[in-house]
């Protein structure tokens, strides 16, 4: 398996593993998680511009994470951020989740059956990661749960943070329940962000059921803003 393959599979699981809890976990497959991730190659084309909304809000609150997961994932290098998270969801920090930690933080909302409606994910992201491993990722998820790959909607530059983050939106069909996943199609949005005094930053991921992805990704866009703008490291 190539370098840049081992890469995006390392994403996928950084990204969802956690989604509806703890039973995808199996699927996505953490044995993957000993690659290093590769370079963010600086993008090309005109920042784009969402919505900017406050970090703080009704029905959000700041959680800090405060610790060190690195003896289970030596990839989970960082050991404190702090980020903005919907109340509705599920908090699920790398310490509890198992059996092996795969993010540094989920959040979660399930449905009546425990069905995935929702997932907020902040993971590791070390050095750089571009546009193809973000894709490749992508896919890699899609394949692991039984799902053709992913159509992308859009890859490109999100003005956030004082700066440019690479963000791509997708969307895969899930044709068969396979865990947490039911037969429906979800949006993924994946956008990177850097530490600008760490080699470690993050991948922040949102995963959501949909039934007009286009209206969906830009009724998400202040809040995607939100938990963007919100993360300290």
């Amino acid at each position: 398996m190539e370098t840049k393959d081992r890469n995006a599979i390392l994403i996928v699981v950084g990204l969802v593993a956690g989604l509806g809890c703890c039973g995808v976990v199996g699927i996505v497959g953490l044995g993957f998680w000993g690659a290093a991730m590769t370079p963010v190659v600086p993008p090309t084309s005109p920042p784009i511009a969402a919505p900017v909304a406050p970090a703080v809000a009704p029905g959000w609150a700041s959680y800090a994470f405060a610790a060190d997961c690195s003896a289970r994932n030596p990839n989970l290098r960082l050991r404190r951020l702090t980020v903005t998270y919907p109340t509705t969801h599920t908090v699920l920090p790398c310490p509890q989740q198992h059996p092996r930690p795969w993010a540094y933080v989920t959040f979660h909302l399930e449905g009546a059956s425990g069905e995935a409606l929702s997932q907020w994910t902040v993971s590791n992201a070390s050095g750089m990661v571009d546009f193809d491993v973000l894709a490749r990722a992508a896919d890699g998820l899609a394949a692991e749960i039984g799902a053709p790959p992913t159509q992308p909607i859009r890859q490109d530059q999100l003005a956030a943070r004082g700066t440019s983050l690479l963000r791509r939106d997708s969307t895969f069909t899930v044709p068969a329940t396979r865990g947490a996943f039911v037969p429906a199609t979800y949006i993924y949005r994946q956008v990177v962000v850097p530490n600008p005094t760490a080699p470690d930053g993050v991948v922040v991921t949102y995963v959501a059921v949909t039934t007009n992805p286009t209206a969906d990704l830009a009724a998400n866009d202040a809040d995607l803003m939100r938990v963007l703008e919100s993360i300290a490291f």
